[in-house]
């Protein structure tokens, strides 16, 4: 029953994703001033007590429900909601935030907030994965104090983490933090390491990561700080420590957390590790 109004400055881009009820091609200010002029002279309302709110608060209230006992679920492995949350609730206003990744970033949108515009860098309509260490290294330069925390999925990092390298070497104050599920729709990680030689390892999925990965070795090899958690207290207790330095220094932390939690699910056997 959802219709779609779109707003597209490029007609041919009309409908192009989804069918729509109707098309307005202009410039997206303009579009929506003359909206809002003929709101002043028709005025649309809902009634408070209308069937239609009724169904939108109750739907409101149970994805609050289910958000609040995501987010204070500390019990390891971790969900993708409670070192969210942690990180949320520790970093200091005026940092910019990245975000990348696949749940690591969707996920993140609902718990990681912003105060101020142009604070927040994600890969916005797309799915683009290798964009966010570019981005925080940008975030850094434009923002030195306090600087930028970068909050990535193992799989993205993957894409671009050597980049972190030019972050040792210009100590640019960037704090990494990887949500780390073994990657992308990952198998039971016994069943990779039972695997022996590259025939049989090669019949493992190729987005499955390697189990376990001690990302934060990427930071220790180039003198920085790495560290590796499992849980909500040694999370918090290395984000705190990371963002008390201001400018922030160089920082990985790599954040072991269930490799079967997704959005709004909990972790849950049999291979949370």
């Amino acid at each position: 029953g959802v219709k779609f109004i779109q707003i597209e400055i490029l007609p041919e881009e009309i409908g192009h994703s989804v069918p729509v009820e109707v098309g307005l091609v202009g410039h997206a200010k303009a579009i929506v001033s003359q909206l809002l002029s003929q709101l002043e002279t028709e005025p649309f309302s809902v009634a408070s007590n209308s069937e239609w709110l009724k169904s939108l608060k109750e739907t409101q209230k149970a994805s609050m429900d289910l958000f609040s006992q995501l987010v204070s679920d500390r019990s390891a492995p971790l969900n993708y909601y409670c070192p969210l949350s942690i990180v949320n609730n520790n970093t200091p206003k005026g940092t910019i935030i990245v975000n990348e990744g696949s749940d690591t970033m969707d996920i993140g949108r609902t718990v990681l907030m912003n105060y101020e515009p142009k604070t927040r860098l994600d890969a916005g309509t797309w799915g683009t994965m290798g964009v966010g260490m570019g981005q925080a290294i940008a975030a850094a330069l434009v923002n030195p104090n306090p600087g930028c925390v970068f909050v990535a999925g193992d799989s993205a990092f993957g894409f671009s983490g050597m980049e972190f390298e030019v972050v040792c070497r210009y100590q640019l104050p960037v704090i990494v933090v990887i949500l780390n599920n073994n990657g992308i729709a990952p198998l039971n990680p016994d069943d990779f390491m039972d695997l022996s030689g590259t025939e049989e390892r090669l019949t493992y999925p190729a987005k499955s990561l390697t189990p376990s990965c001690r990302y934060e070795g990427f930071a220790t090899a180039m003198g920085a700080t790495g560290v590796y958690v499992d849980n909500a207290d040694d999370l918090e207790m290395a984000f705190k420590k990371a963002v008390s330095t201001v400018p922030f220094k160089p920082t990985i932390i790599n954040c072991m957390i269930s490799t079967t939690t997704s959005r709004g699910k909990s972790a849950a056997p049999p291979f949370a590790k």
